[in-house]
């Protein structure tokens, strides 16, 4: 969770560029609450020993103090702010040690760590192809490869990114080893994000208010392994479709008898 200039008000006395302040509170302390965290500042606060041990936790908070908003999940009936468990912007876990997993696609573009290996698709920009590699790949990856493919130019701004389950990310409590597409308002800075779809190959995703489409194509099995993505109007097919056979010549009717 955060916090806003009023709750734990106090503590921006020690907002200062050397300084980076966890604070562990009494367990129960001012009611059933995990931690909170300044967003842009180096303060958080946990709520009794459990959750000052989480590793989670901490990266959850830590984000907030990168300027990071919740992930949630909308698919389905109702929304889930914190239900997008495929980045460390969902829920938080109580293990010490686990689980070993990044930001979702729309956090990692705003932090910009891998903006080399950034694509932006433009909404009418026609037929598009794209092979993405997990973050876990990047050191592997080329410049042929994209690590977040960001969708523009539509009402809302829409992040893809194959959520390879290795290395750095192999703990990823969601969507492992799938295609990810991620909504949020336009723009940048901090915002709730929301997961909309997990794609296998075969699988896309419609993009709301237009005629386009995301479509995985294939995941590869080399390494590093690619997830083969198109965007394309939803009238023009994946893969050109082979020409219709002729239709069979009418059978003569039977002899009357």
């Amino acid at each position: 969770e955060k916090f806003n200039s009023t709750s734990f008000g106090f503590l921006s006395a020690f907002d200062r560029d050397d300084v980076y302040l966890m604070l562990v509170l009494p367990p129960g302390t001012a009611g059933d609450w995990i931690a909170y965290a300044g967003v842009n500042t180096r303060l958080s606060v946990y709520n009794g020993d459990t959750w000052s041990r989480s590793v989670s936790a901490h990266v959850h908070e830590l984000g907030h103090n990168l300027g990071l908003a919740h992930s949630g999940d909308r698919r389905g009936e109702g929304e889930s702010e914190y239900g997008d468990v495929s980045g460390m912007m969902g829920f938080s876990y109580s293990d010490d040690d686990a689980p070993q997993m990044c930001f979702n696609a729309a956090k990692s573009w705003q932090l910009g760590w891998y903006s080399d290996r950034h694509a932006e698709y433009l909404s009418g920009s026609g037929r598009r192809q794209y092979q993405l590699v997990g973050l876990s790949d990047y050191e592997a990856s080329t410049a042929n490869h994209v690590l977040v493919l960001k969708i523009t130019g539509v009402a809302k701004d829409y992040y893809l990114a194959y959520n390879r389950a290795r290395g750095i990310n192999r703990g990823t409590q969601g969507a492992a080893d799938q295609v990810t597409v991620v909504e949020r308002p336009p723009g940048g800075g901090y915002a709730q994000s929301w997961l909309v779809a997990q794609l296998s190959p075969g699988g896309s995703y419609p993009i709301s208010g237009t005629e386009m489409v995301a479509e995985v194509a294939d995941i590869g099995k080399d390494e590093p392994r690619v997830a083969t993505v198109v965007v394309r109007l939803v009238s023009s097919s994946l893969t050109p479709s082979p020409p219709s056979p002729s239709p069979p010549s009418p059978s003569p009717p039977p002899p009357s008898p």
